[in-house]
């Protein structure tokens, strides 16, 4: 029903006054040498320590605006102001739409491919597009005069900034980074199957808790959902008016910002025709109705055994070389993150049934007209020994021969920077012990004998695989791919003969194979070359899956799905393992090669499953009800024989519903090399407006904005 509902400027009042009391935090190193360049509409202000990344992406930042311009339909008249930073060592940015100059933050390290923003072309190109958005969408000022006094003299914002509802601000720079890079979270296949989870459970965020919530993946909403339902807004709009040009969000925004003052409820209404929240329940039907759809269409895979029912994150698991426990880290819903270990004992395990089958059994005896309960779809398990890691935070755990796990954690420095390092966990003892200290390091895999690891190090926006010696900490380049490529994930084949990453060129993720070799200056990395394949499938994450030969695990998005796939790292046959209803998240092989666990995403967070592969008997342990050979994949002769007609099932399969695949826009070539000169005398210093930001993606904390500088730095909430 319409009505007339007031502006809503308590909201940016709100964000406003929560910003100014929020003290600052020693985010950039006081002693960091700081330079600046300009290009026709941007000062750009970066560490000499980021200088390859800063000046590439400033490069770029013209022709990013010009774009960002003509679908917004606007763009600031002043100069931008972007910092670049590394506060963290995780990836994000922040918009500051102020009146009086627009600022804009970038942080430069990438994030990772199984990252919600990791589905990205080049990561500078994802994060200004995004961020850019915010300025020239919130840049408008009001038409009423005297709203456009207020906001001058007290505000220092305009009215889409104080009344729009968060979902339409972070969901807009949602929709505009997919729509002119090609990438960016409304072209992943991840959006797809977490909108497919959530319509198939029947939790769909109500309207209100668009904007945010505290349930899991709450502050993902306003970009994830809020930027779907702009969409389909989109495609259903009423016909414009006669001689109206602009597209619906265009009239939308010229309607919020009028001389004539209107709520954001009824400035929706006239283009749109309905209150947004009626017209959400419109797009929740239909959603619900084509995941129906999607689900019961035919396509390979198996949904394997429920293993543990988990809240929260779960990150990619790690059995023991002895195949007796499994590490994961976690991050529940409730209480502090870090490391879960399991015990994989097959006799405890039945032991657990015996027990739930004689309880049972002493309650029918008890009461014979009772009905014994159907078995739970997750058995009951308590963790053998846990690691938190409130303060740090705990990724990407591996086994050593020693029984030790050896993981990723968050070091603050005396300045107030987070860096990645390496860390050993003794299980059993339960002490630790920092390995690294040069900061960056991440995600290691061991090399056989466990002396040594094969670790990511991202710092200042480059990129590199590193030899890393686990006793004193000491490293050497592998493979340095700069600031223009980034390398996730190495894995060490089980044989210690090859080394499999993802790695990023400008073009997208792609998993690569190369040899480690014996070299002068001690293990060398040879021969490195991409693995083909699929068609549009995006990998996330990568583990091998021991066998003669060996073959790699990898979780990929394909067609709108996210699976784990088995993949022959040498021809690219790739066949689906999983089939799952929110997608996979990551998976790993137990060490003898006949079963794989997986993190699988369903609305209340990661769940871990168990999937038997061919030449476990289905009946044995860990094989879930149904599961057959015939599900989870061909058998071990010749599975790669069934690919293509794996890969056409699963197009066909994304076909039972109609989902528009936009065209890919080229590349934003460079502009002229901007002009450099010395460290403004004057640095951008924030007014204290909303921020608006990338938002979360398990990359570090959204920024609030910038507050007043010493000459030399930047300082950030």
């Amino acid at each position: 029903m319409a009505r007339n509902d007031p502006p809503r400027t308590r909201r940016g009042l709100a964000a406003l006054l929560a910003l100014l009391a929020v003290p600052p935090a020693r985010a950039q190193d006081a002693g960091t040498s700081y330079r600046t360049v300009e290009t026709e509409h941007f000062r750009v202000h970066y560490p000499v320590s980021a200088e390859a990344w800063a000046l590439g992406t400033a490069a770029r930042l013209d022709a990013v605006r010009e774009r960002v311009a003509a679908e917004v339909g606007d763009a600031p008249d002043r100069p931008v102001d972007v910092v670049v930073m590394d506060p963290f060592n995780a990836a994000n940015g922040f918009a500051l739409p102020l009146l009086d100059g627009p600022r804009m933050g970038v942080f430069a390290t990438a994030p990772d491919p199984d990252s919600v923003i990791g589905h990205y072309r080049t990561w500078s190109e994802l994060l200004t597009t995004h961020e850019e958005t915010h300025l020239d969408h919130l840049d408008r000022v009001s038409r009423n005069p005297a709203e456009r006094l207020a906001e001058r003299v007290f505000l220092g914002v305009g009215p889409i900034t104080l009344r729009a509802p968060r979902w339409v601000m972070e969901g807009y720079a949602t929709v505009v980074e997919g729509r002119l890079t090609g990438w960016g979270r409304p072209t992943s296949d991840d959006r797809a199957a977490w909108l497919r989870a959530l319509a198939l459970d029947g939790a769909m965020p109500a309207y209100e808790e668009l904007d945010a919530g505290d349930r899991w993946r709450g502050g993902s909403m306003a970009y994830l959902v809020g930027s779907a339902y702009l969409e389909w807004l989109v495609a259903h709009a009423p016909p414009a008016p006669e001689g109206e040009a602009r597209p619906p969000l265009q009239r939308l925004w010229a309607r919020a910002s009028a001389r004539e003052l209107r709520g954001f409820d009824a400035a929706f209404r006239g283009v749109f025709g309905d209150d947004p929240a009626a017209l959400y329940g419109r797009f929740r039907a239909e959603l619900a109705h084509d995941a129906v759809a999607l689900d019961r269409a035919e396509r390979p895979g198996a949904a394997g055994e429920g293993w543990a029912d988990l809240d929260g994150f779960t990150g990619q698991p790690a059995v023991s070389p002895d195949g007796k426990r499994l590490v994961a880290a976690r991050r529940p819903a409730k209480g502090p993150g870090g490391l879960v270990v399991w015990s994989l004992d097959p006799e405890a395990e039945a032991k657990r049934a015996r027990e739930r089958a004689e309880a049972v059994a002493k309650a029918l005896d008890a009461d014979p007209e009772d009905a014994a309960p159907v078995p739970p779809p997750f058995p009951e398990r308590e963790p053998e020994a846990r690691r938190l890691e409130p303060a740090r935070g705990a990724r990407w755990p591996r086994w050593l021969p020693d029984g030790r796990v050896l993981y990723t954690a968050w070091f603050r420095r005396g300045n107030g920077e987070a860096r990645s390092e390496l860390v050993a966990w003794d299980v059993d003892g339960g002490g630790t012990r920092r390995l690294t200290r040069d900061g960056g390091f991440r995600d290691a895999d061991p090399l056989p004998g466990g002396a040594a690891a094969v670790a990511v190090r991202r710092l200042h926006g480059e990129s590199a695989l590193v030899r890393v010696d686990l006793d004193g900490g000491r490293w050497r380049v592998l493979r340095a791919v700069g600031s223009r490529r980034v390398v996730a994930n190495p894995r060490v084949s089980p044989d210690g003969r090859r080394l499999a990453w993802l790695e990023n060129d400008g073009t997208g993720w792609r998993i690569m194979v190369g040899a480690l070799a014996e070299g002068p200056a001690g293990i060398a990395l040879e021969g490195a070359r991409a693995v083909t394949l699929p068609a549009g499938a995006a990998p996330e994450r990568l583990a091998w899956l021991p066998g003669e030969p060996p073959s790699l695990v990898a979780v990929l998005g394909y067609a709108g799905f996210v699976e784990a796939w088995r993949v022959d790292p040498d021809t690219g046959a790739a066949v689906p393992l999983t089939r799952s209803r929110g997608g996979v998240k990551a998976a790993a092989a137990t060490p003898d090669g006949r079963a794989i666990f997986f993190t699988a995403e369903d609305p209340r967070g990661d769940d871990l499953r168990r999937l038997a592969l061919p030449g476990e008997a289905s009946a044995g342990a860990g094989a879930a009800p149904g599961d057959s050979g015939d599900d989870a994949a061909s058998d071990e002769g010749d599975w790669r024989s069934g690919a293509a007609a794996a890969q056409g099932a699963m197009r066909a399969a994304a076909e039972t519903v109609a989902r528009p695949s936009p065209a890919r826009p080229a590349a934003i070539a460079p502009s002229e090399p901007p002009e450099e000169r010395p460290f403004a005398a004057d640095p951008p210093r924030g007014q204290g407006a909303g921020a608006v930001g990338l938002g979360p993606g398990g990359e570090g904390a959204l920024l609030g904005g910038l507050r007043r500088g010493d000459g030399r730095r930047a300082r950030a909430l």
